[in-house]
């Protein structure tokens, strides 16, 4: 028997939750141990990777307390729902942009914004196709999905919140904003819920 071809891809364990947070500079061996500590899992370079099987998940202060303090992405998934959170120094015209597209519609899916220490989260809830997000993104869909949020917290600096916009209007949640074009990463964003 020869292998022709060998695919990784992601088989979702629907009794566990696994989170992934990516910081954009090198923690810290203070800080990486503060990490450890937190989460009783060891940071791997600008990674940290939480994996639980069965009913346990980490608690949400740990989750606010890692992306106030050390990390500024953060995807995970659970019994099928995803959650992709972005962590941002708190500016006060950046929190009022935020919070006009801040929205729940449908099986209360949709984006949130808060505060977190000296930071702001904004967090996105959705359904997602593993199929979609490897066709658009690549085999893993963490480091996908990681990638897009990446460069979804650059399009919020930039004043850029169609990618809120884009998960609100999927999910039929009112907001206050009206934005006009949306960016690539939202496009890329609408695209993944689409195929649902």
């Amino acid at each position: 028997m020869r292998i022709v071809s060998m695919r990784r891809t992601f088989e979702s364990d629907h009794s566990s939750s696994t989170y992934q947070f990516c910081a954009l500079r090198r923690l810290s061996d203070a800080e990486k141990k503060a990490v450890a500590k937190l989460s009783g899992e060891t940071a791997r370079g600008r990674r940290l990777k939480i994996h639980h099987w069965g009913e346990r998940e980490i608690s949400y202060n740990v989750e606010n307390t890692l992306l106030a303090k050390y990390y500024d992405v953060e995807v995970s998934e659970s019994y099928d729902w995803w959650t992709g959170r972005v962590a941002l120094d708190y500016d006060e015209l950046l929190w009022e942009g935020l919070k006009r597209c801040e929205g729940r519609g449908g099986n209360d899916l949709g984006v949130d914004v808060e505060r977190a220490d000296d930071r702001m989260i904004v967090s996105f809830h959705f359904a997602m196709d593993y199929g979609a997000v490897c066709s658009e993104l690549g085999e893993d869909p963490f480091e996908g999905l990681e990638d897009l949020f990446e460069g979804i917290r650059e399009d919020i600096l930039a004043g850029d919140f169609s990618a809120l916009q884009a998960m609100c209007t999927f999910y039929d949640a009112e907001i206050e904003y009206e934005g006009g074009k949306l960016s690539k990463n939202a496009r890329t964003l609408e695209k993944i819920l689409e195929r649902v």
